[in-house]
């Protein structure tokens, strides 16, 4: 019996570790019409005006992304990635961040002048199979 309960809690804790090692850290984008930084560079960037659609004229740079994320504890590349209509849409623009062990926020921003609806989502810089974020809708207009 005391072995059984044994080789059950070697099990249970190898799928444990298993887990948590597969475990990436999920980011929140939101879409904005620009961002403050906050003094000295410390704390969390702050969204203006959160919106789905953004005009294809004006700035050279219409559309704003804000992404937050609970730190990796490793160094990683996280690359935004833009497509037209869906995720497996034509590939319009990306940007790659490099993030530090302890970062937990960043933005990224896109100069689209093409009315149309867009897709956005974050992956690993050399892995696109490894997803960080859900997919994102937009329109220009």
């Amino acid at each position: 019996m005391k072995l059984k309960l044994n080789l059950i809690s070697v099990i249970l804790i190898t799928l444990f570790c298993s887990m948590n090692v597969n475990a990436q850290p999920k980011v929140t984008v939101t879409l904005c019409t620009g961002y403050q930084t906050p003094t000295e560079h410390q704390g969390d960037l702050i969204p203006n005006d959160n919106v789905t659609s953004f005009s294809s004229v004006g700035s050279n740079n219409n559309v704003f992304v804000v992404l937050k994320f609970e730190p990796f504890g490793k160094s990683v590349g996280l690359r935004t990635v833009i497509t037209k209509d869906s995720p497996d849409g034509k590939f319009e623009q990306d940007r790659v961040a490099s993030m530090s062990s302890t970062q937990h926020n960043c933005s990224n921003d896109f100069s689209i002048k093409e009315p149309g609806k867009y897709c956005l989502r974050v992956v690993d810089e050399f892995d696109e199979s490894i997803k960080y974020s859900d997919d994102y809708y937009f329109t220009v207009k």
